[in-house]
């Protein structure tokens, strides 16, 4: 596995050097500033793009006192259609969210191309007995192996 980048996070990182955001050239964690500014952008990108879906998402309001300093779960969401959707504007918040998402793997020094390629893999091997829920989402099944980030990641650090 390499550290190649895609046009796509190379066009990513001029618009973070543009914007005087720091890219590491190894894997690392950065600090919480730049943690948060990458959770804020992602989850605002992400509403953006439900909102165009057409979709009104909720908290669970007898939850809600619940997930203070617990985090939120998938379950504690409520997702309904509640009005048109955009084409448009969802493309656009697709195009987002890449943005923003490959903006934080650049801001975490990880390059995309071998991530992506042993993530899509590992995705394509679920259909290897696996199966389709109630929600129309694949389910891996029982035997799956999760691919080895953590190898990909020592491999673009150039650890042996």
């Amino acid at each position: 596995m390499s550290r190649l980048k895609s046009p796509h996070q190379q066009r990513v990182e001029r618009f973070m050097a543009a914007a005087e955001q720091t890219v590491p050239d190894r894997p690392t964690m950065p600090g919480e500033a730049t943690r948060m500014l990458r959770a804020r952008l992602i989850m605002e990108e992400a509403m953006e793009l439900i909102d165009a879906l057409g979709i009104r998402l909720t908290i669970s309001s007898d939850r809600f006192s619940d997930l203070v300093g617990h985090g939120l779960s998938l379950s504690d969401l409520t997702f309904a259609p509640a009005y048109p959707p955009s084409l448009v504007e969802a493309a656009d918040g697709c195009a987002d969210l890449s943005v923003v998402t490959i903006g934080t793997l650049s801001a975490m020094g990880v390059a995309d191309e071998s991530l992506l390629e042993l993530v899509d893999q590992n995705n394509l091997e679920k259909f290897d007995g696996g199966y389709r829920d109630y929600s129309g989402k694949w389910i891996k099944p029982p035997n799956h192996k999760p691919p080895d980030i953590a190898r990909c990641l020592e491999i673009q650090a150039g650890l042996p």
